[in-house]
């Protein structure tokens, strides 16, 4: 299927409000409490991400490498179930990635089925670190399927 949404939705300047993809906790949180916070960004970046758009297998993966580095994603585990990461579950920004990836056009993923693409994301993120810091697009959603 051709996906005529564009690789890299033109919302003038959403990457720098917003610091994104953020590369530590403390941005992380900042965006977590903004878009919990602000409804106006909320529906900004709302936006910008149904725009990132992608197939159905990749759109998670796309999502969250336009949010986060991998340095910031290998901190978290999804339920918290690690002692030494944080909870991704109960975030904003899980809430919100979940809502755009069901919103995407042309792609048709349950609510578990985002939930289990988003952990499997989080759990290679350390394995890719360094990754996402050249300017090959490819290279941020990483070469598994998520």
């Amino acid at each position: 299927m051709d996906n005529t949404i564009p690789r890299e939705p033109d919302l003038d300047g959403i990457k720098e409000e917003f610091h994104i993809p953020v590369t530590d906790l403390k941005f992380f949180d900042t965006l977590n409490a903004v878009l919990k916070q602000d409804k106006i960004k909320k529906s900004k970046m709302r936006t910008y991400l149904i725009g990132v758009g992608g197939s159905q297998s990749r759109v998670v993966g796309n999502m969250l490498s336009k949010l986060m580095k991998f340095s910031v994603g290998a901190q978290f585990c999804l339920k918290g179930q690690n002692e030494n990461k944080r909870r991704f579950d109960k975030t904003e920004i899980m809430d919100l990635v979940t809502e755009c990836v069901r919103s995407t056009p042309g792609v048709r993923l349950t609510e578990t089925d985002v939930k289990t693409k988003i952990g499997r994301w989080l759990k290679s993120a350390p394995t890719k670190l360094g990754k996402d810091d050249t300017e090959d697009e490819s290279a941020e959603s990483g070469e598994n399927d998520y």
